[in-house]
């Protein structure tokens, strides 16, 4: 019965309120995601010049290189997924991510299991107090850094 005084123009309405509902929805998690990828990729780079900075001392912190080390190889396990399909160029939000994360996804999953291969190896070598291992280590996880930031990532002023 109450489908009867419902009238079509009703329906249209109804229906388009819940694909503006929905697009709103999907562009506030676009938007989300990528203030989510920023973050975590801001403390994955505070974490990686952490230790830059510590074996460049006289007398390296080895707990706080530890730590550092630590947070790399957590976030490192995490990277994949801080690049979801409608995060790219389509969300229209602000980002350094260039549009090849998605139209590469096999190059760009390379570089990830690059970075993610060396990122545990190193929080071994700072677990292990060898600041000679981290040293060289260190040159081994930029070099899959920068084997990502040269090819996905906008260039920096």
């Amino acid at each position: 019965m109450i489908f009867r005084r419902i009238k079509p123009t009703h329906i249209v309405l109804f229906c388009g309120v819940l694909v503006a509902s929905g697009l709103a929805l999907a562009a506030s998690t676009a938007q989300e995601t990528i203030e989510t990828r920023q973050k975590n990729l801001k403390s994955l780079g505070s974490a990686f010049k952490t230790i830059r900075d510590e074996i460049r001392k006289g007398e390296p912190d080895a707990t706080e290189i530890k730590t550092a080390a630590g947070e790399v190889a957590t976030l490192a396990t995490q990277i994949h997924t801080w690049f979801p399909q409608g995060s790219g160029p389509e969300a229209q939000v602000k980002t350094d991510a260039k549009p090849e994360i998605w139209t590469d996804p096999a190059g760009f999953e390379t570089a990830l299991r690059n970075f993610q291969a060396e990122a545990p190896k190193l929080a071994q070598l700072a677990s292990a107090n060898d600041i000679a291992g981290v040293k060289a280590g260190v040159g081994k996880l930029g070099g899959t850094c920068k084997g990502c930031h040269d090819k996905y990532r906008l260039p920096q002023d």
